[in-house]
């Protein structure tokens, strides 16, 4: 079956990869934390999985919890990596410096929300008219939400994965205030920090998955979701705060070890006896994470895992158009295709085919350049 839009999806997903891969949004050096490369590119797959609905295929109940237990640590992982390459940032240069160099930090995020949110802007268009068409949406209720999407939410329509930027661009925002106590090194003030803003989202996420009835509470529930959705852009400031404290943190390597295998195996028995699905406030990714990162912090992989790192943020910035072209078509503008595991090796191996093509190509005018 042909897909709508799958040949200008690969058109626009080259145009992504690029962009990335010529250095201009990221930087593309060997980085002496190798291994958070290779963390970035497993959270990236698994935030591949999440929008496919990967765990829609699967039926035991202790595998599906396991499933929504990564799920729940893939995003915050990227968060955390970002908090200590800030921390290291921080810790270089002087106390004076502090509040320019978090907003250096941030310059590169706004640049790239503004791209992505225009590469991604004809499946917002799409979104909008099906709104308009399917959901009987009127036009002010439409602007309203394209208004809150780009400013409150971080997403539109299957451009998902950008409530990261967003969220980095507001939480860094928080830090230029706190930079005076990051500049201190005073711990126990950023965990306080950390915490509110957990609490925070924990909070609205509970309000928004919810479904109690009485008055007081619907009203409550509906402002807080006009607003702020399920509140997980707070949860930028928990994790980059981590991240600078966990650079911080002075631990034996051995000492990590032992913590990162007890939160992994402390928490997975919590999630499988809770039954705790997918979250964005997850209270047992807050725990893991930062502890798994600090220990990737302490290994080096002898080889330039630069390319991990390309194609990690390939992934995650573009894999929303091969979803997409998964379950939309001209015969079915209305009704949308299933996801689960088929849409999952579709995407991977999508994502995975324009990578290598544009790898190709550069490779290709590396070596005509050299040899004119």
């Amino acid at each position: 079956m042909y897909y709508f839009w799958e040949n200008d999806a690969a058109s626009t997903i080259g145009r992504i990869v690029i962009y990335i891969m010529n250095g201009q949004a990221f930087n593309t050096k060997a980085s002496k934390y190798s291994m958070f490369d290779i963390l970035r590119l497993i959270s990236a797959i698994i935030v591949i999985a999440i929008h496919s609905g990967v765990v829609n295929d699967v039926s035991n109940q202790y595998v599906r919890v396991m499933i929504y237990f990564l799920e729940s640590c893939a995003v915050p992982c990227f968060f955390v990596i970002s908090g200590f390459l800030l921390g290291e940032k921080i810790n270089n240069c002087s106390q004076q410096n502090v509040f320019e160099t978090i907003g250096i930090f941030r310059k590169k995020y706004v640049k790239l929300y503004l791209i992505l949110s225009m590469i991604y802007f004809p499946l917002t268009i799409w979104g909008m008219v099906r709104s308009y068409i399917v959901s009987d949406y009127e036009v002010l209720k439409i602007i309203f939400y394209l208004i809150r999407g780009y400013f409150l939410v971080g997403e539109q329509f299957c451009s998902w994965p950008l409530w990261y930027l967003l969220s980095v661009m507001y939480s860094t925002m928080v830090l230029q205030i706190a930079h005076k106590t990051i500049c201190k090194k005073e711990i126990g003030s950023l965990l306080s920090i950390a915490i509110v803003f957990f609490c925070l989202s924990f909070v609205i996420n509970w309000f928004f998955n919810s479904n109690y009835g009485f008055g007081v509470f619907i009203i409550l529930k509906k402002a807080l979701g006009l607003f702020f959705y399920n509140g997980r852009l707070f949860t930028g400031v928990t994790y980059l705060v981590l991240g600078i404290c966990i650079y911080n943190w002075n631990i034996e390597k051995r000492t990590v070890k032992i913590l990162s295998i007890t939160a992994i195996l402390v928490s997975l028995i919590v999630c499988v006896v809770l039954e705790l699905g997918y979250s964005t406030s997850s209270i047992t990714a807050l725990v893991t994470v930062p502890i798994i990162v600090k220990l990737a912090s302490f290994f080096d992989i002898p080889l330039n895992a630069s390319k991990a790192r390309e194609l990690s943020k390939f992934a995650y910035y573009s894999h929303m158009y091969f979803v997409f072209s998964w379950c939309y078509s001209i015969s079915s503008f209305i009704e949308e295709r299933d996801k689960g595991f088929r849409c999952f090796v579709y995407t991977t191996i999508g994502v995975l085919m324009i990578y290598v093509m544009v790898e190709v190509i550069r490779k290709i005018k590396k070596i005509t350049g050299k040899q004119k």
